[in-house]
Order: C-alpha cells, then sequence, then structure tokens
C-alpha cells in the first residue's frame, strides 16, 4: 500500500505551500476542465479577508487554485483530469500563506471531484467553519534498532473512515507533538518513523504503531496521547486493517 495518504494530509493540514503563488481570481496554467461552485461562511471573523479555494489530489500540493475577495462564487480553470479533493479556506490573519491552524475558518467539499478532458462539474459549493479548539498531544518513542534522525509522522483518523487523515504532523525524531485545531469527534491516532523520507504511507521497513485505544475529542485539549514505536515485524500488517 504505497498510498499517498499521508501526503494528502499534510497537504489539507497546512502544506499548502504552492497556493499563495496563484494570482486572485486566477488557476495554474494546465489544460484542463473546471469546476465551478461557492463559498458560504456564517462564523465570528469579522472584515474583508481573501479567501483561498483549491483542488489536489492526495499526492502532493494542489493543481489549481484562485483567490477570491469575499465567500460567494469561485471557480478553477484547467484543472487537469484526475479525482480532486476541493478545499478552501478564508485568511483570517491575512498572512497570504497556507491556512493558520486555530487562526483561519476553513472547509472541504465531502466527495471527490472528477474531471475528465474539459467537462465541467458545478455545485462544488464548501461551507467554511470556524477552528475547532481541541487538540491532540503526547510523546512518540523509539528504542528500535535503526540509527541515524529521522522523521516522526504522527496521523489522526475519524474513527469509521477510509479516506485520508484528516490531521497530521511530523517532528524531527522521536519526541513530544501537538496536533491543534482538532474537531470534535472520535479519532484513531498513529505514528511512524518516515525511514526512506517520501511522506507516504509506512512501509514495510518503518517502525510503525497505532494508540490502543479511540482517542475522543470534546472541545478541549486531549494528552498523553503517547505511542511506542516498533521495528517492523517479517509480515508488515497494512495500515488499511485499522479501518
Amino acid at each position: 500500500m504505497r498510498a499517498r495518504h499521508i501526503a494528502g494530509a499534510v497537504v489539507l493540514v497546512g502544506a499548502l505551500w504552492a497556493l499563495w503563488l496563484v494570482l486572485p481570481g486566477r488557476a495554474s496554467p494546465s489544460a484542463g476542465g473546471t469546476i465551478r461552485g461557492a463559498i458560504a461562511y456564517t462564523g465570528t471573523v469579522t472584515g474583508t479577508h481573501l479567501v483561498y479555494v483549491y483542488a489536489t489530489t492526495m499526492e502532493g500540493p494542489p493543481v489549481a487554485g484562485t483567490a477570491i475577495p469575499a465567500p460567494g462564487p469561485y471557480e478553477l480553470d484547467n484543472v487537469p483530469d484526475g479525482d480532486y479533493i476541493v478545499g478552501a479556506y478564508l485568511d483570517a490573519d491575512d498572512s497570504g500563506g497556507p491556512p493558520t491552524q486555530g487562526v483561519d475558518p476553513m472547509g472541504r467539499y465531502p466527495v471527490t471531484v472528477t474531471i475528465t478532458g474539459s467537462n465541467v462539474v458545478t455545485g462544488v459549493n464548501i461551507v467554511l467553519t470556524d477552528p475547532a479548539r481541541g487538540a491532540i498531544s503526547g510523546q512518540v518513542s523509539y528504542r528500535g534498532a535503526i540509527s541515524g534522525t529521522h522523521n516522526i509522522v504522527v496521523i489522526v483518523w475519524q474513527e469509521g473512515t477510509s479516506g485520508p487523515p484528516e490531521y497530521a504532523t511530523v517532528r524531527s525524531g522521536p519526541g513530544p507533538y501537538n496536533i491543534t485545531g482538532v474537531a470534535d469527534g472520535r479519532y484513531q491516532v498513529a505514528a511512524f518513523m518516515d525511514r526512506d523520507g517520501d511522506m507516504g504511507s509506512p512501509e514495510p521497513d518503518e517502525p510503525f504503531a497505532w494508540y490502543p485505544a479511540t482517542v475522543v475529542v470534546s472541545s478541549s485539549p486531549i494528552s498523553g496521547i503517547n505511542v511506542a514505536l516498533y521495528d517492523p515485524y517479517r509480515r508488515f500488517l497494512p495500515l488499511a486493517v485499522k479501518r
């Protein structure tokens, strides 16, 4: 399972590095189809702020993006063929960069959008919601045989889902982690050592472990979610088994 779930999660929760390179009202200059819809927001952020809209696969940064001056209609042009997650956020702190966790209202269309040729997909409407106030924190430890410094990826799925993780964070080696802006819900938490540095799902030779219980977030931080990584067994248990 060389999936790119992890890369997709990182894109959705903060690694949207390509977005602020897109000029307002313009999309990436690749031939393709069109995605249209509207952005709605009725939260607590006041004033006028840009809204960034993007389309991304689960394999990397956005392939198309635009900025609109306020919630309302949008259009992503020249979207290449593929299946896309479409998301948006209101730049509440006017950073001009990727969304600021705990500050910027965010949202995404609930199903994937398929572009084939020059087709036009309409009705891709997104409701932005204010940042959640929950958080998940803990320690990732490792006492195995692998030497050297490798990134540790902590990933969080909503219980019962099979898509990309809802949240993720990366740290340089074992130690404390903290994931903020977590919405209320029931979650499964896992971590692995990204030994090959590909930011994909864990490979058979990468230390990995699940937190052994469901983590319930209810509008407040949850601490003590500690994960002890173990060296991989000869028979690797695929990530999908936890669903």
